[in-house]
C-alpha cells in the first residue's frame, strides 16, 4: 500500500511504502472512557526521513477532544509539484505502558479531495501504530509489521484471527477486547513486530 493511505499518524500508517501496517476490522475500543486527550499530538509535524510530508493534528468538537483528525500532506507521485491531502481520524489509547493510536480513514472527506478509486476503503479499516514521546517536539511511531504479526498468530504466540486480502494484506478481525489483549501479549515480540519507525518533529 501506498505510504499516503497509512497513518499519523500521527499519525499514519503511514509513511514507508514498503511496510505493510497491520489493520483490523474492529477499533481498538468502543468505550469512550478509554480514549485519551495528548495535547502533545495537537500541532504540525514533519517526517524526518521525508521532509517532503508533513502532518496537522487536531481535535475535532464534540467528542470530548478525544477525536482527532490527522490529515496528511505529501508530494504525488507522479507529479512532485501537486500536493496530496489525505485525512484519518484518529483515537489515542494507553495499554499497559504503551500508548497506541488507532486511525481510520476518513472516506467522506477524502472523496471530496480526491478522485481515486477508494473502492478498497468500503471497509471501514482501522490502523493500529505505536506512539512514544521524546519531550513535547518529538514523536516515534512505530508500525507493527503484518507479515510478523501473522507468523506469531500462526505460530499461535498470540491469539488473534485474520482474513487474507491479497498479497501481504491481512485484515485482523478480532473485537477489541482481543485486539487490546493481543497487543499486550505482542510486547513480548515488540523486537520482530516493531521494527518499522519514524520520528516527527513538530514545526514551530
Amino acid at each position: 500500500m501506498k505510504k499516503k493511505f497509512f497513518l499519523l499518524s500521527l499519525t499514519a500508517a503511514i509513511l514507508s511504502s514498503s511496510c505493510n501496517v497491520v489493520n483490523t476490522l474492529y477499533p481498538l475500543s468502543e468505550n469512550k472512557k478509554d480514549f485519551l486527550f495528548k495535547k502533545e499530538l495537537i500541532g504540525k509535524w514533519k517526517e524526518i526521513k521525508d521532509s517532503s510530508v508533513y502532518y496537522q493534528i487536531d481535535t475535532v468538537a464534540g467528542e470530548n477532544k478525544k477525536l482527532y483528525l490527522a490529515t496528511i500532506v505529501s508530494a504525488d507521485e507522479e507529479n512532485k509539484s501537486v500536493m496530496d491531502t489525505t485525512y484519518f481520524n484518529a483515537r489515542f489509547i494507553q495499554l499497559g505502558n504503551s500508548y497506541f493510536i488507532d486511525c481510520q480513514f476518513e472516506i467522506e472527506k477524502n472523496f471530496l479531495q480526491r478522485k481515486d478509486d477508494y473502492s478498497q476503503w468500503l471497509i471501514a479499516r482501522h490502523f493500529i501504530l505505536r506512539v512514544s514521546f521524546d519531550g513535547n517536539d518529538k514523536i516515534e511511531i512505530s508500525y507493527p509489521a503484518s507479515d510478523e504479526l501473522v507468523k506469531l498468530i500462526n505460530e499461535k504466540k498470540i491469539r488473534l484471527t485474520y482474513y487474507t486480502v491479497g498479497k501481504d494484506d491481512y485484515l485482523i478481525l478480532d473485537k477489541p477486547a482481543a485486539l487490546r489483549a493481543a497487543l499486550q501479549e505482542s510486547e513480548k515480540y515488540s523486537s520482530l513486530l516493531y521494527k518499522n519507525k519514524d520520528v516527527l518533529v513538530k514545526l514551530k
